[in-house]
Protein backbone atom coordinates (compact mmCIF):
# COMPACT_ATOMS: atom_id res chain seq x y z
CA UNK A 1 0.00 0.00 0.00
CA UNK A 2 0.93 3.47 -1.10
CA UNK A 3 1.83 5.31 2.32
CA UNK A 4 0.24 8.72 3.27
CA UNK A 5 3.30 10.69 2.89
CA UNK A 6 3.95 9.57 -0.45
CA UNK A 7 0.52 10.67 -1.94
CA UNK A 8 1.38 13.91 -0.21
CA UNK A 9 4.83 14.02 -1.90
CA UNK A 10 3.43 13.38 -5.58
CA UNK A 11 0.42 15.80 -5.06
CA UNK A 12 2.54 18.84 -4.21
CA UNK A 13 5.03 17.88 -7.23
CA UNK A 14 2.46 17.61 -9.43
CA UNK A 15 1.12 21.37 -8.08
CA UNK A 16 4.68 22.71 -8.46
CA UNK A 17 4.56 21.41 -12.30
CA UNK A 18 0.90 22.85 -13.00
CA UNK A 19 2.53 26.45 -11.77
CA UNK A 20 5.58 26.65 -13.07
CA UNK A 21 3.57 25.76 -16.88
CA UNK A 22 1.22 28.34 -15.85
CA UNK A 23 3.99 30.75 -15.76
CA UNK A 24 5.34 29.99 -18.60
CA UNK A 25 2.23 30.27 -20.91
CA UNK A 26 1.52 33.45 -18.94
CA UNK A 27 5.04 34.55 -20.08
CA UNK A 28 4.55 33.73 -23.36
CA UNK A 29 1.47 35.39 -24.08
CA UNK A 30 2.40 38.93 -22.47
CA UNK A 31 5.81 38.62 -25.13
CA UNK A 32 3.30 37.74 -27.97
CA UNK A 33 1.13 40.80 -26.93
CA UNK A 34 3.94 43.19 -26.90
CA UNK A 35 5.25 42.15 -30.32
CA UNK A 36 2.01 42.75 -31.73
CA UNK A 37 1.29 45.92 -29.66
CA UNK A 38 4.88 46.96 -31.08
CA UNK A 39 4.23 45.93 -34.63
CA UNK A 40 0.55 47.88 -33.96
CA UNK A 41 2.43 50.67 -33.47
CA UNK A 42 4.96 50.91 -36.32
CA UNK A 43 2.58 50.48 -39.03
CA UNK A 44 0.41 53.09 -37.31
CA UNK A 45 3.26 55.19 -37.58
CA UNK A 46 4.16 54.19 -41.04
CA UNK A 47 0.32 54.49 -41.95
CA UNK A 48 0.65 57.99 -40.41
CA UNK A 49 3.24 58.88 -42.48
CA UNK A 50 1.89 57.85 -45.35
CA UNK A 51 -0.97 59.55 -44.79
CA UNK A 52 0.67 62.94 -44.27
CA UNK A 53 2.72 62.63 -47.61
CA UNK A 54 -0.71 61.99 -49.22
CA UNK A 55 -1.93 64.73 -47.79
CA UNK A 56 1.30 66.81 -48.97
CA UNK A 57 1.15 65.12 -52.51
CA UNK A 58 -2.50 65.58 -54.44
CA UNK A 59 -3.87 62.92 -56.72
CA UNK A 60 -2.89 63.55 -59.83
CA UNK A 61 0.23 65.87 -59.16
CA UNK A 62 2.94 65.49 -62.05
CA UNK A 63 6.12 64.98 -60.44
CA UNK A 64 8.59 65.62 -64.08
CA UNK A 65 6.31 68.94 -64.89
CA UNK A 66 7.99 72.50 -63.15
CA UNK A 67 5.52 74.48 -61.04
CA UNK A 68 5.17 77.56 -62.01
CA UNK A 69 4.44 80.84 -60.29
CA UNK A 70 1.32 82.37 -59.17
CA UNK A 71 1.19 84.57 -62.17
CA UNK A 72 2.28 82.18 -64.68
CA UNK A 73 6.14 83.18 -64.94
CA UNK A 74 9.04 80.81 -64.71
CA UNK A 75 9.59 79.44 -61.43
CA UNK A 76 12.05 81.29 -59.14
CA UNK A 77 14.83 78.28 -57.80
CA UNK A 78 16.68 80.28 -55.45
CA UNK A 79 20.21 79.05 -53.81
CA UNK A 80 22.60 79.74 -51.10
CA UNK A 81 25.47 77.96 -50.13
CA UNK A 82 27.44 78.46 -46.56
CA UNK A 83 30.56 77.72 -46.14
CA UNK A 84 31.68 75.82 -43.33
CA UNK A 85 35.44 74.85 -44.03
CA UNK A 86 37.94 75.27 -47.43
CA UNK A 87 40.74 72.50 -47.92
CA UNK A 88 43.87 73.10 -50.11
CA UNK A 89 43.37 69.89 -51.99
CA UNK A 90 46.55 69.75 -54.62
CA UNK A 91 49.10 72.75 -53.92
CA UNK A 92 50.26 72.49 -57.40
CA UNK A 93 47.55 72.37 -59.49
CA UNK A 94 45.18 74.72 -56.76
CA UNK A 95 42.26 72.83 -56.55
CA UNK A 96 40.35 73.23 -53.47
CA UNK A 97 37.51 71.21 -51.17
CA UNK A 98 34.40 72.80 -49.87
CA UNK A 99 32.82 71.86 -46.77
CA UNK A 100 29.49 73.37 -47.32
CA UNK A 101 25.79 73.57 -46.77
CA UNK A 102 23.91 73.65 -50.12
CA UNK A 103 20.35 75.10 -49.67
CA UNK A 104 17.56 75.28 -52.83
CA UNK A 105 14.71 77.14 -52.48
CA UNK A 106 10.91 77.42 -54.36
CA UNK A 107 7.38 77.64 -54.32
CA UNK A 108 5.33 74.73 -55.67
CA UNK A 109 1.56 75.86 -55.05
CA UNK A 110 0.57 72.53 -55.97
CA UNK A 111 1.35 70.65 -52.99
CA UNK A 112 -0.65 70.82 -49.68
CA UNK A 113 0.35 72.40 -46.46
CA UNK A 114 0.01 69.06 -43.87
CA UNK A 115 0.55 70.98 -40.62
CA UNK A 116 -2.76 72.35 -38.60
CA UNK A 117 -4.37 75.13 -40.34
CA UNK A 118 -5.68 76.50 -37.29
CA UNK A 119 -2.43 76.66 -35.52
CA UNK A 120 -0.67 79.86 -36.36
CA UNK A 121 2.04 79.42 -33.94
CA UNK A 122 4.20 77.53 -36.45
CA UNK A 123 4.52 79.00 -40.18
CA UNK A 124 6.79 76.02 -41.32
CA UNK A 125 6.62 72.04 -40.94
CA UNK A 126 9.98 69.42 -40.94
CA UNK A 127 9.50 66.69 -43.63
CA UNK A 128 10.93 63.59 -43.93
CA UNK A 129 13.59 63.43 -46.64
CA UNK A 130 11.51 60.33 -48.61
CA UNK A 131 9.09 62.94 -49.95
CA UNK A 132 11.73 64.18 -51.90
CA UNK A 133 11.21 61.42 -53.91
CA UNK A 134 8.19 61.98 -54.71
CA UNK A 135 8.08 65.52 -55.71
CA UNK A 136 8.75 67.92 -58.21
CA UNK A 137 12.48 69.33 -57.36
CA UNK A 138 15.46 71.75 -59.98
CA UNK A 139 17.77 69.77 -61.40
CA UNK A 140 21.19 71.64 -60.47
CA UNK A 141 24.98 70.76 -61.57
CA UNK A 142 27.93 72.48 -60.38
CA UNK A 143 29.60 73.24 -63.94
CA UNK A 144 33.59 72.11 -63.87
CA UNK A 145 33.94 70.63 -60.69
CA UNK A 146 36.16 67.98 -60.06
CA UNK A 147 33.69 66.04 -57.47
CA UNK A 148 30.79 66.47 -54.87
CA UNK A 149 30.22 64.02 -52.30
CA UNK A 150 27.31 63.91 -49.38
CA UNK A 151 28.11 63.93 -45.98
CA UNK A 152 26.66 60.61 -44.43
CA UNK A 153 27.45 59.56 -40.78
CA UNK A 154 24.22 57.20 -39.40
CA UNK A 155 22.18 58.82 -42.37
CA UNK A 156 22.98 61.41 -45.07
CA UNK A 157 23.16 64.72 -43.47
CA UNK A 158 19.85 66.33 -45.48
CA UNK A 159 16.69 68.45 -43.88
CA UNK A 160 13.60 68.88 -45.84
CA UNK A 161 11.06 71.94 -44.87
CA UNK A 162 7.79 73.01 -45.81
CA UNK A 163 6.01 76.79 -45.32
CA UNK A 164 2.82 77.55 -44.56
CA UNK A 165 2.62 79.39 -48.11
CA UNK A 166 3.98 76.57 -50.10
CA UNK A 167 8.14 77.45 -50.14
CA UNK A 168 10.16 74.39 -49.97
CA UNK A 169 13.31 74.68 -48.58
CA UNK A 170 16.19 71.82 -48.67
CA UNK A 171 19.23 71.65 -47.27
CA UNK A 172 22.28 69.11 -47.65
CA UNK A 173 25.91 68.59 -46.94
CA UNK A 174 28.23 68.24 -49.23
CA UNK A 175 32.00 68.34 -50.01
CA UNK A 176 32.78 70.14 -52.81
CA UNK A 177 36.58 69.67 -54.93
CA UNK A 178 36.88 72.69 -57.41
CA UNK A 179 39.14 73.19 -60.06
CA UNK A 180 40.84 76.74 -59.85
CA UNK A 181 41.76 78.51 -63.43
CA UNK A 182 45.46 77.28 -63.76
CA UNK A 183 47.05 80.46 -64.51
CA UNK A 184 50.65 80.64 -62.95
CA UNK A 185 52.87 83.40 -65.06
CA UNK A 186 52.47 85.49 -62.23
CA UNK A 187 53.13 82.77 -59.20
CA UNK A 188 53.81 83.47 -56.81
CA UNK A 189 52.11 86.87 -57.09
CA UNK A 190 49.29 85.15 -58.82
CA UNK A 191 45.63 85.13 -58.19
CA UNK A 192 43.37 81.74 -58.76
CA UNK A 193 39.89 81.81 -59.93
CA UNK A 194 37.51 79.20 -58.87
CA UNK A 195 34.06 78.98 -60.74
CA UNK A 196 30.90 77.94 -58.49
CA UNK A 197 28.69 77.82 -61.43
CA UNK A 198 25.32 76.38 -60.93
CA UNK A 199 23.54 75.19 -64.20
CA UNK A 200 20.37 74.11 -64.63
CA UNK A 201 20.71 70.66 -66.80
CA UNK A 202 17.91 70.19 -68.68
CA UNK A 203 14.98 73.03 -68.09
CA UNK A 204 14.95 75.99 -69.83
CA UNK A 205 14.77 79.58 -69.22
CA UNK A 206 11.36 79.51 -70.07
CA UNK A 207 10.35 76.94 -67.26
CA UNK A 208 12.55 77.99 -63.95
CA UNK A 209 14.68 81.28 -63.33
CA UNK A 210 17.94 81.09 -61.19
CA UNK A 211 19.34 83.39 -58.29
CA UNK A 212 20.97 83.51 -55.04
CA UNK A 213 19.12 84.37 -51.46
CA UNK A 214 19.89 87.24 -49.59
CA UNK A 215 22.67 85.36 -47.93
CA UNK A 216 23.37 83.80 -50.86
CA UNK A 217 27.09 82.81 -49.96
CA UNK A 218 28.08 82.93 -46.80
CA UNK A 219 31.70 81.75 -44.83
CA UNK A 220 32.11 80.52 -41.48
CA UNK A 221 34.86 83.50 -40.04
CA UNK A 222 37.08 80.20 -38.78
CA UNK A 223 37.38 79.46 -42.10
CA UNK A 224 39.88 82.08 -42.34
CA UNK A 225 42.77 79.98 -41.02
CA UNK A 226 42.36 77.04 -42.43
CA UNK A 227 43.91 77.85 -46.14
CA UNK A 228 48.06 78.64 -45.20
CA UNK A 229 48.92 79.31 -48.41
CA UNK A 230 46.27 81.76 -49.59
CA UNK A 231 43.44 84.41 -48.82
CA UNK A 232 40.31 83.84 -50.23
CA UNK A 233 37.62 86.10 -51.12
CA UNK A 234 33.77 84.97 -52.41
CA UNK A 235 32.48 87.23 -55.28
CA UNK A 236 28.96 86.46 -56.55
CA UNK A 237 27.83 87.74 -59.85
CA UNK A 238 24.18 89.02 -61.02
CA UNK A 239 24.12 86.76 -64.02
CA UNK A 240 21.10 84.32 -64.15
CA UNK A 241 21.22 83.15 -67.97
CA UNK A 242 24.78 81.59 -69.11
CA UNK A 243 25.32 79.65 -72.63
CA UNK A 244 26.54 76.73 -73.26
CA UNK A 245 28.65 75.66 -76.46
CA UNK A 246 26.30 72.80 -78.20
CA UNK A 247 24.41 72.03 -75.10
CA UNK A 248 20.41 71.23 -74.69
CA UNK A 249 19.23 74.00 -74.26
CA UNK A 250 21.97 75.87 -75.56
CA UNK A 251 20.85 78.81 -72.68
CA UNK A 252 19.92 77.37 -69.56
CA UNK A 253 19.58 79.24 -65.97
CA UNK A 254 22.25 79.18 -63.47
CA UNK A 255 23.93 81.34 -60.77
CA UNK A 256 27.67 82.43 -60.71
CA UNK A 257 30.07 83.22 -58.21
CA UNK A 258 34.23 82.91 -57.94
CA UNK A 259 35.93 81.68 -54.98
CA UNK A 260 39.42 84.36 -56.02
CA UNK A 261 42.16 83.13 -54.04
CA UNK A 262 45.28 85.26 -53.45
CA UNK A 263 48.61 83.78 -52.92
CA UNK A 264 50.33 84.56 -49.74
CA UNK A 265 53.83 85.47 -50.82
CA UNK A 266 55.65 86.86 -47.93
CA UNK A 267 56.93 82.60 -47.55
CA UNK A 268 58.10 82.96 -51.16
CA UNK A 269 59.82 86.43 -50.45
CA UNK A 270 62.04 84.79 -47.40
CA UNK A 271 62.89 81.37 -48.66
CA UNK A 272 63.37 82.03 -52.13
CA UNK A 273 63.63 85.87 -53.56
CA UNK A 274 65.96 87.20 -50.44
CA UNK A 275 68.06 84.14 -50.49
CA UNK A 276 69.01 84.12 -53.71
CA UNK A 277 69.62 88.04 -54.24
CA UNK A 278 71.87 87.51 -51.23
CA UNK A 279 74.33 85.31 -53.21
CA UNK A 280 74.05 87.61 -56.11
CA UNK A 281 75.01 90.44 -54.58
CA UNK A 282 77.89 88.44 -52.60
CA UNK A 283 79.12 87.57 -56.59
CA UNK A 284 79.30 91.39 -57.26
CA UNK A 285 81.14 91.86 -53.80
CA UNK A 286 83.75 90.18 -55.71
CA UNK A 287 83.98 93.29 -57.95
CA UNK A 288 85.70 94.81 -54.44
CA UNK A 289 88.75 92.52 -54.13
CA UNK A 290 92.01 92.98 -55.74
CA UNK A 291 92.33 91.34 -59.60
CA UNK A 292 95.51 89.45 -58.34
CA UNK A 293 93.08 87.04 -56.45
CA UNK A 294 92.36 84.64 -58.54
CA UNK A 295 91.71 81.59 -56.62
CA UNK A 296 89.55 83.01 -54.19
CA UNK A 297 87.32 85.43 -56.66
CA UNK A 298 86.76 82.63 -58.88
CA UNK A 299 86.05 80.15 -56.02
CA UNK A 300 83.37 82.73 -54.70
CA UNK A 301 81.46 83.48 -58.13
CA UNK A 302 81.28 79.72 -59.05
CA UNK A 303 79.82 78.04 -55.55
CA UNK A 304 77.51 81.31 -55.76
CA UNK A 305 76.32 80.30 -59.31
CA UNK A 306 76.42 76.57 -58.43
CA UNK A 307 73.86 77.52 -55.25
CA UNK A 308 71.70 79.41 -57.49
CA UNK A 309 71.55 76.70 -59.83
CA UNK A 310 70.95 74.53 -57.11
CA UNK A 311 67.44 76.72 -55.65
CA UNK A 312 66.41 77.29 -59.00
CA UNK A 313 66.11 73.02 -59.30
CA UNK A 314 64.07 73.11 -55.98
CA UNK A 315 61.55 76.10 -56.87
CA UNK A 316 61.24 74.17 -60.41
CA UNK A 317 59.76 70.94 -58.73
CA UNK A 318 57.88 72.60 -55.85
CA UNK A 319 55.83 75.02 -58.30
CA UNK A 320 53.17 74.67 -60.18
CA UNK A 321 54.12 72.58 -63.35
CA UNK A 322 53.30 74.90 -66.44
CA UNK A 323 54.41 74.73 -70.17
CA UNK A 324 55.16 78.12 -69.87
CA UNK A 325 57.60 80.83 -67.74
CA UNK A 326 56.60 82.30 -64.63
CA UNK A 327 57.61 85.06 -62.52
CA UNK A 328 59.99 82.94 -60.23
CA UNK A 329 61.29 81.11 -63.16
CA UNK A 330 62.57 84.66 -64.66
CA UNK A 331 63.41 86.03 -61.19
CA UNK A 332 65.75 82.98 -60.85
CA UNK A 333 67.03 82.90 -64.59
CA UNK A 334 67.93 86.71 -63.89
CA UNK A 335 69.98 85.97 -60.74
CA UNK A 336 71.85 83.27 -62.53
CA UNK A 337 73.05 85.34 -65.38
CA UNK A 338 73.79 88.27 -63.00
CA UNK A 339 76.39 85.75 -61.53
CA UNK A 340 77.41 84.52 -64.38
CA UNK A 341 78.58 87.80 -65.50
CA UNK A 342 80.79 88.22 -63.22
CA UNK A 343 82.61 85.38 -64.20
CA UNK A 344 82.94 87.12 -67.69
CA UNK A 345 83.65 90.84 -66.32
CA UNK A 346 86.80 88.99 -64.14
CA UNK A 347 87.75 86.74 -67.06
CA UNK A 348 87.94 90.48 -69.34
CA UNK A 349 89.68 92.33 -65.99
CA UNK A 350 92.42 89.32 -66.92
CA UNK A 351 92.89 89.85 -70.40
CA UNK A 352 93.23 93.56 -70.49
CA UNK A 353 95.63 93.51 -67.40
CA UNK A 354 97.66 91.31 -69.86
CA UNK A 355 97.32 93.75 -72.56
CA UNK A 356 98.49 96.33 -70.30
CA UNK A 357 101.44 94.58 -69.41
CA UNK A 358 102.29 93.38 -72.63
CA UNK A 359 102.22 97.14 -74.18
CA UNK A 360 103.92 98.55 -71.01
CA UNK A 361 107.21 96.04 -71.92
CA UNK A 362 107.00 96.70 -75.69
CA UNK A 363 107.24 100.42 -74.71
CA UNK A 364 109.81 99.66 -72.58
CA UNK A 365 108.93 100.57 -68.96
CA UNK A 366 108.97 97.31 -67.70
CA UNK A 367 111.64 94.92 -67.96
CA UNK A 368 111.56 91.61 -68.90
CA UNK A 369 111.87 88.89 -66.24
CA UNK A 370 114.92 86.82 -67.22
CA UNK A 371 114.72 83.19 -65.91
CA UNK A 372 117.77 82.17 -63.87
CA UNK A 373 119.30 78.97 -63.86
CA UNK A 374 121.34 77.51 -61.05
CA UNK A 375 124.77 75.33 -62.14
CA UNK A 376 126.57 73.62 -59.98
Amino acid sequence: MISAQAIYVNGCHFKLISLLTAWICIQSHSSHANMLTEKTRVETRNRGSLRNYEQIVPVGYRQEIAPRELDGSPLMVNFSIKVNGIVEANQRHTSVILDAYFRVTWYDQRLNYPGDEADKSHDSIILNPVVLEQIWLPDPYIFNVRRIEGVTMLKTVQGVLMHRDKKMFISTALKIQLDCTGLFSRYPFDEQECPVDVYSYMYTVDDIEMGWLANGLVVDPAVEDKLSNFEFEFVSSNATKCDCYKCIPPVAPCVRANLILSRKALGHLLATFLPSGLFVAVSWASLFWPADVIPGRTVLVITSLLTLVSMHTAVRQSSPETSYIKAVDIWMFMCIVLSILILFEYGLVLISQLQLKAARVKEGRLPLRKSTTKTE
